[in-house]
């Protein structure tokens, strides 16, 4: 056994061992005030955020928020807003808070 073979095996002990009981241990963790959604992306549409995140030289994350915050300017609000299941959260929502488009600019759905 050499060096390297000691480390990779205190490694793998290290990470078998059941964590140390303390009383930081035992607390639970506070619950978030929302359950953050994680959408699944097609590849395509990873692939093409993530080209467009370092065009914009930010995270894809946030390239999918300025994504977000583009979307009132595309589709008209009456037509989402008549859809939407969840009335509860209209003062967050960008539709409810953006400035009106011309009708010549918007997406029908």
């Amino acid at each position: 056994m050499n060096e390297y073979d000691d480390l990779t095996m205190a490694g793998i002990n290290a990470r078998r061992a059941p964590p140390p009981s303390t009383a930081l241990n035992t607390r639970k963790k506070a619950a978030p005030a929302f359950k953050p959604y994680t959408p699944q992306f097609s590849e395509t549409a990873t692939v093409t955020v993530r080209r467009l995140a370092w065009a914009l030289g930010c995270s894809m994350p946030a390239t999918v928020n300025h994504l977000v915050e583009l979307l009132p300017s595309l589709y008209a609000a009456e037509t989402v807003c008549s859809h939407c299941q969840d009335k509860e959260k209209c003062s967050l929502c960008s539709f409810k808070t953006a400035a009106p488009t011309p009708l010549k600019d918007f997406i029908y759905l």
